[in-house]
């Protein structure tokens, strides 16, 4: 009985949509389309599959919403039957522009969705990967920022995106990936980039570079005393670069003698 009083409390509390957020009905038209969406939404590989080999849906038309079936599966976290939609032709690359129930559009594609969300294992990644996805796309945002961004200390998915042709260097929104590791308060990020290569001396259009943002982090003791001192070491490191403190926001073409073209050191 009290197990019967929690459950009708948690009911009323949330709200029975709560519990079934991405339901097909919200997301895909009646029919055949709808149908397809419901069998990935319960997990029923077998007709799937059916449908497929029937030819009663092509895999790479998005649902009425804007869903492609692919990153509807990975939003419900069915890594069996995003392995059987890439097996049998899905795309992995398909943009989706999706029109959620309270108006907002949310653009995605697979590997950016797992990417920004933390709690997914790399193995999605690595099946993505291994099935095509491009790890460089821009159409949303680079992958590997979007790993950089959302992964806190875990690295594991940035060095596998990196180890699999990431480009360690691309400028996104005028900030490298070892930018967007500084503004996530990633420092560790940034070692790790740096080791495998990546370029400190990068200055971005607006005139912004690492060392400024370092600089800044120590100047105004932005953290915890171990996250301004790496902050420091890594001040240090871009002074043997020959990086002359302190440093300002100066455009490329206005930048004389503050960054030199060493190259990194590992």
């Amino acid at each position: 009985m009290k197990y019967l009083i929690y459950i009708t409390a948690l009911l009323a509390f949330f709200g029975c949509n709560s519990f079934s957020k991405f339901v097909p009905e919200k997301y895909f038209a009646e029919g055949s389309e709808r149908e397809f969406a419901t069998a990935i939404y319960n997990g029923n590989s077998r007709k799937i599959k059916k449908m497929i080999t029937d030819s009663i849906v092509d895999l790479n038309v998005s649902g009425e919403k804007g869903f492609s079936y692919l990153l509807y599966a990975v939003f419900e976290e069915k890594y069996n039957i995003v392995k059987i939609l890439l097996e049998h032709g899905a795309d992995p690359n398909q943009l989706s522009i999706i029109k959620h129930p309270d108006g907002s559009i949310e653009k995605l594609t697979p590997l950016v969705c797992v990417c920004r969300n933390h709690w997914y294992s790399i193995k999605y990644i690595k099946l993505l990967v291994e099935k095509g996805a491009n790890v460089n796309d821009t159409i949303v945002s680079p992958p590997l920022v979007a790993c950089i961004m959302n992964s806190g200390k875990d690295q594991k998915k940035v060095r596998y995106l990196i180890e699999n042709g990431a480009n360690i260097n691309q400028v996104f929104g005028d900030y490298t990936p070892m930018q967007y590791a500084v503004l996530s308060r990633g420092l560790d990020m940034v070692d790790l980039l740096w080791n495998y290569g990546a370029d400190p001396l990068y200055i971005g259009k607006k005139g912004n570079s690492l060392a400024y943002m370092v600089q800044k982090i120590v100047n105004k003791k932005l953290g915890t005393p171990e996250y301004v001192a790496h902050a420091q070491a890594i001040m240090n490191r871009l002074e043997k670069l020959g990086v002359k403190f302190p440093v300002t926001i100066t455009p490329p073409e206005k930048e004389k003698t503050t960054i030199t073209n060493s190259k990194p050191t590992e």
